[in-house]
């Protein structure tokens, strides 16, 4: 049977092409170190690659949400330890503020304003501009602080004797004293005179006060004078660290300052305690003092317990993560030595096939007539 020259000639081409692809896909492995190119070369390694892969990403998200999840209980253990540490503090003074000193109770109870402020900076403290302590509403600060009081009610004393405003250290120029309806108005240096620093109201002789009669006393302090937690400061943030476990990283000024103990309203009478040389009420706060510092050593351990163990997932995920890559790897990593041999096998082959391929081009009817 006589076969068409140009039939032929297809034939080898093919088979040259076909070569020519074998020896490509060994180059791309070796360049790429990958054996599995395309679905086709392995469908069953293929199949396993990818659920490798899922199991790799999700692997690597829960590192994220780890990673995340520590510098929150980090930050927030940092927080809580500082506030235990203005609390030792705080307890220092109250200790010898109670007791009978040769020395004015009032500086301590500007140390104690000063720890109060350091206080409000602690539970007012960050992450990446969002605060640590104010759950969902993370870009709203987790407390209120005011210098501002508003128709305390206080009785008159006898003209002289002085009755104590519930803050010590008035501003001066701020008192306003007012009845019960608001509808009057008394004069300070004319109907009573206030002591600012110890926060005192005493009543003028020939001034329109009555002794035993009920007032209401607006002012402004100095100093800070009430810290409420924001309204609506609520949430749980949590990060899931495991198919089938999630963790919740931070806490809520709420439960932090006034889940047992208000820890705010605490310092603030203590401080005004002492500016009032007041060593019976400095005394009586002692308890409520170690009330607040163990609700706080509480929420230290709380987030200590938190952190300890998202650090124990982490070093699972990664022991993890490695085995993940180096199934992977067995899967579609070449063989670089059978590689090597395969394309060198192929290129000879396809350099005998190229000089056969050339010679029959050659041979014609004119080589036999």
């Amino acid at each position: 049977m006589r076969i068409p020259s140009n039939r032929l000639q297809l034939t080898m081409m093919h088979a040259l092409n076909d070569t020519l692809g074998r020896i490509e896909r060994v180059q791309t492995q070796l360049a790429t170190g990958k054996r599995i190119q395309k679905p086709s070369d392995d469908p069953t390694g293929t199949m396993r690659l990818l659920s490798f892969q899922r199991s790799l990403d999700r692997n690597r998200q829960y590192q994220d949400n780890v990673a995340d999840g520590l510098r929150w209980a980090t930050s927030t253990e940092m927080v809580m330890g500082g506030v235990n540490d203005i609390l030792m503090q705080v307890k220092e003074i109250a200790l010898r503020g109670a007791n009978e000193l040769p020395e004015s109770r009032f500086p301590m109870g500007t140390s104690v304003d000063s720890m109060l402020e350091e206080l409000i900076d602690q539970i007012s403290s960050q992450i990446d501009n969002r605060y640590l302590l104010s759950g969902f509403m993370s870009f709203t600060s987790p407390i209120q602080t005011s210098t501002l009081v508003e128709n305390e009610a206080i009785t008159a004393g006898a003209v002289g004797v002085a009755v104590d405003l519930v803050n010590g250290r008035i501003a001066s120029g701020t008192v306003v004293v007012t009845d019960q309806t608001g509808t009057t108005t008394f004069v300070e240096g004319v109907d009573y005179t206030v002591d600012h620093e110890s926060g005192r109201i005493s009543l003028m002789g020939g001034g329109s006060m009555v002794e035993g009669t009920g007032y209401l006393a607006s002012y402004e302090t100095e100093t800070v004078s009430s810290v409420t937690i924001n309204s609506g400061i609520e949430g749980e943030i949590s990060r899931q660290i495991d198919s089938n476990r999630t963790v919740t990283v931070n806490l809520l000024a709420s439960d932090v300052m006034d889940s047992s103990v208000d820890i705010f309203q605490m310092v603030i009478d203590l401080k005004n305690a002492l500016w009032k040389d007041d060593g019976q009420a400095v005394g009586d706060l002692l308890d409520t003092v170690d009330g607040a510092i163990d609700q706080i050593t509480g929420f230290i351990g709380m987030t200590g317990s938190k952190a300890a163990s998202m650090e124990n997932q982490q070093v699972v995920l990664e022991s993890d993560e490695l085995a993940l890559d180096k199934f992977i790897s067995e899967i579609e990593g070449v063989d670089l030595p059978s590689a090597v041999i395969r394309l060198q096998a192929e290129q000879l082959a396809y350099e005998s096939a190229l000089a056969a391929t050339a010679r029959l081009i050659k041979i014609s009817l004119i080589n036999y007539l």
